[in-house]
């Protein structure tokens, strides 16, 4: 209960906007055009890439892949996500450009509890 009521103070302190759009295309317009200058662009992502239709998912790589071509060491580019690995747990990954390496950075529980940092 103390997880929840921390995030109700978050959300409250930070109220935020939510656009209703297919995933794939909203990503597609935030990542047109160049990257921003002394700025690292994060994708974050958590338990839903199983959700996404295939054409979803093809245009969220699309944009990234997209992107990531005018990454730069001053501009990059990460892609954060946890999505689920085994039974047990789920892996944070991230691909960063420019170069679009991927790193395991850790295994966490489901619902973000036992994190094992793999760096």
């Amino acid at each position: 209960i103390g997880r929840l009521r921390a995030a109700l103070q978050v959300a409250a302190a930070h109220p935020l906007q939510v656009d209703a759009a297919d995933a794939g295309e909203w990503l597609q317009c935030r990542l047109e055009g160049p990257l921003p200058t002394q700025t690292a662009t994060v994708v974050f992502h958590s338990i839903v890439w199983q959700y996404l239709p295939g054409s979803t998912r093809d245009a969220v790589r699309g944009a990234l892949a997209r992107a990531g071509t005018s990454a730069t060491v001053d501009s990059p580019l990460a892609w954060v996500r946890m999505e689920p690995a085994a039974p047990t747990h789920a892996d944070v990954r991230m691909t960063m450009w420019p170069g679009g390496h991927e790193t395991v950075l850790a295994e966490v529980g489901y619902h973000g509890h036992g994190v094992r940092w793999q760096l």
